[in-house]
């Protein structure tokens, strides 16, 4: 495998994409930091075949034109290793998300891996190998980077590529190839990535403690945050914390005086921000009941209904063991919880999940059913 080191101009990406394109697939990583800022800072992308490996500079690129053409093509297969978080970088990088795009974490797990396997774990596990950690702090912003960086940026994808094949060869013995390829689709829907600011006080953690009106008011000061957060490109964290908005939706001071009064808020973002926030304020006070976002939040499950989770995973167990696969990998007890207060929209009930399991909670529940194991099968019968 030839290692081509940095590419920093035009004329080496698109020699480099010339050669990526004849592929059939494409590792990739990324290398970005964020802790100063809204959105991520693309500092390096790490590409591989089982010919070449290559790290792209676009700090110092002025279009990425070439590897976007790449990203496009639909005949490569573009492998990353819990692919989110580059997913998002790209796309805000770019304009553009790869696709289609395979998850070695995703494929990992419906083998039986850790649900959250990292990259050097399963690396270890299935190949042997021992990666170093020497410049897990790295930041990689800094120029120029040292050949030990680069190497070790480079092994990010080095193995990905023998990670793609044996997970591939064994999912394929499995005749699980295609539930991993359709839940991997999942992950580059533009929506996953495109910033909602009307969703923004459901980030907020402790939102669920609030009643409905205090919710309205959390709502348009969670939306302010976000706003001047991209706007800035500062942590939304850097403006005000998720404690100061709740106590703001709370205690709702109507004026600079009550704000100044709130302990939590200090002098220079009431000096900042202060009329914002009043105005602000006011607009979620005067939001019609109708708005009002309460009806968003999750309610907590009644004991009854704890009842009938429990005897739903119960259900998930079983077919799991059937197939040999984690209940996890099916579904969780929060997405029970939506499914018996009556939001369909979950991943156990779409694709090949439903196949599996969905079908049959969703007549368990129409039903009211029980579970009786019969000659070692699981028969749903009505009591």
């Amino acid at each position: 495998m030839h290692f081509k080191s940095i590419i920093s101009s035009k004329k080496a990406l698109t020699a480099l994409c010339d050669e990526l394109i004849q592929c059939n697939w494409i590792a990739l990583d990324t290398e970005f930091i964020r802790e100063k800022t809204y959105f991520p800072r693309p500092c390096l992308i790490q590409v591989a075949t089982p010919q070449l490996i290559a790290c792209i500079d676009p700090l110092k690129l002025n279009s990425l034109a070439p590897l976007i053409e790449i990203f496009n093509k639909t005949t490569i297969t573009k492998v990353f290793h819990s692919a989110s978080q580059d997913l998002e970088l790209l796309y805000q990088l770019t304009g553009a998300l790869p696709k289609p795009v395979f998850d070695t974490q995703i494929a990992a797990r419906m083998l039986g891996y850790a649900d959250q396997i990292g990259y050097g774990n399963l690396v270890h596990q299935l190949l042997g190998v021992t990666l170093g950690k020497a410049h897990t702090r790295t930041d990689w912003s800094i120029r120029p980077l040292s050949d030990a960086q680069l190497h070790y940026a480079a092994d990010d994808v080095r193995y990905l590529c023998q990670l793609y094949t044996q997970l591939t060869h064994a999912l394929s013995e499995k005749g699980h190839l295609d539930w991993v390829k359709e839940d991997c689709e999942r992950l580059y829907q533009e929506s996953n990535f495109k910033v909602c600011i009307d969703d923004a006080w459901m980030r907020v953690r402790g939102a669920d403690r609030l009643k409905p009106q205090q919710l309205a008011v959390l709502s348009t000061l969670a939306a302010w945050r976000e706003q001047q957060a991209m706007a800035k490109n500062l942590p939304r964290r850097w403006l005000l914390s998720d404690p100061i908005l709740l106590t703001l939706a709370r205690n709702t001071p109507r004026d600079l005086a009550a704000l100044a009064k709130t302990r939590e808020i200090s002098a220079k973002p009431i000096r900042q921000y202060g009329e914002q926030l009043i105005s602000t304020i006011d607009r979620g006070l005067k939001m019609p009941r109708g708005q009002w976002p309460h009806s968003r939040l999750q309610r907590p499950p009644k004991p009854e209904q704890k009842t009938q989770v429990d005897y739903l995973m119960s259900i998930v167990r079983h077919y799991a063991l059937k197939q040999n696969l984690n209940p996890s990998i099916l579904t969780s007890r929060n997405q029970l919880i939506k499914l018996i207060m009556g939001e369909p929209d979950i991943p156990v009930m779409q694709g090949w999940r439903a196949d599996i399991i969905g079908k049959k909670l969703q007549s368990a529940l129409k039903e009211q059913a029980w579970v009786e194991p019969q000659k070692g099968d699981l028969t749903i019968e009505k009591h």
